[in-house]
């Protein structure tokens, strides 16, 4: 299984106003393969140099309800491991 991760250069955001519409310009992308979607995504985040918030806050936005709803069960392991979520509506 393949997965494709874009890298993006947070750098290049330092200063910017997210008021006025700031977007993120992905700067490249990582693909790996896995054994499954889970390896071949992980393999993706690490080598792209992705790493997990020390802080423990978490930012989620989703787009619709079914979305939303797949995302219940995660989030609530997220609680469990005391990290503490923000989300848009």
């Amino acid at each position: 299984v393949g997965c494709k991760v874009p890298m993006f250069s947070f750098s290049r955001l330092q200063g910017a106003d997210p008021k006025v519409g700031v977007e993120m310009a992905s700067t490249g992308e990582v693909a790996c393969f896995g054994r499954n979607q889970y390896e071949a995504f992980l393999k993706a985040q690490i080598a792209s140099g992705f790493k997990i918030p020390k802080s423990k806050r978490v930012l989620i936005s989703v787009g619709g309800t079914s979305d939303k709803k797949d995302l219940l069960k995660p989030v609530q392991l997220l609680l469990k491991m005391g990290y503490t979520i923000f989300a848009t509506r």
